[in-house]
């Protein structure tokens, strides 16, 4: 299990490095794909991060919103959504990279919204808040860029109110019916885009490899139960493209 406690590395794409260097690396990673990750994640999914975005908004209650952590969730993308479908929730987005907070603030900004979402920079391993802080911890494909999942579990647990949910979407590491062709088109296309678009060509060859390295949702169910996590659910897509995890504190 690469994601075990007792490991002394963890992966970075298909190197096994140190928990510290892989922090450092997708600092890197990520420093330089912000001004486009948006843009990139359109290209990428042909749109359809939209689509298991919008699914995971009409699964959320207005009570489980009221206030949320975005967990890696620098450019934005889901605190607007939440403020945008439940008026008065409070949005607190944290995330590791410096470069995705600061577009995320200047959409923000865009948007005349100054004073909420509020931007923390922040390591999912070592969360900035209090003991049950927030009712919903909500993360969009950012979980198997985590250094330490483990830990980065068991602090959303921590932060959570009891009963508050955990909503994490992230790219499984297999869909068998496209096998091949989804095979040839994470490790083919989508770095070529990554050169044309973001300039970056091996950020995204990372992040194909860390889709193939990720836990398959088997695993991730049971990181989440031993997390502290209970009433676990997984919805999968398009063959088993990604998958949305929901779990709640107990």
């Amino acid at each position: 299990m690469p994601y075990g406690p007792a490991m002394q590395t963890v992966p970075f794409g298909f190197r096994e490095v140190g928990r510290s260097e892989k922090r450092a690396l997708v600092g890197d990673v990520f420093a330089g794909v912000a001004a486009r990750y948006d843009l990139m994640n359109d290209l990428m999914s042909a749109g359809l991060h939209r689509v298991w975005r919008q699914d995971l908004m009409l699964r959320m209650t207005k009570r489980d919103a009221r206030r949320t952590l975005d967990l890696a969730g620098g450019t934005g993308d889901m605190a607007f959504r939440i403020r945008r479908r439940f008026r008065g929730a409070t949005v607190v987005v944290a995330d590791a990279s410096a470069d995705m907070l600061g577009v995320g603030r200047a959409r923000a900004f865009d948007r005349g919204l100054v004073r909420e979402p509020h931007w923390i920079c922040a390591d999912a391993a070592s969360l900035p808040f209090g003991d049950r802080s927030f009712s919903q911890v909500v993360c969009a494909f950012g979980l198997r860029n985590f250094a330490e999942l483990g830990r980065s579990l068991r602090e959303v647990r921590r932060v959570l109110r009891p009963g508050g949910r955990f909503m994490a979407l992230e790219f499984a590491p297999q869909a068998r019916w496209l096998d091949t062709l989804y095979e040839r088109y994470l490790f083919e296309v989508v770095p070529w885009l990554g050169h044309a678009v973001a300039g970056r060509r091996d950020a995204y060859e990372y992040l194909a490899e860390s889709i193939r390295r990720f836990l398959t949702p088997e695993a991730m169910t049971t990181e989440l139960g031993d997390a502290g996590l209970g009433t676990i659910r997984v919805n999968r897509y398009a063959g088993g493209i990604a998958c949305l995890y929901s779990a709640r504190r107990t």
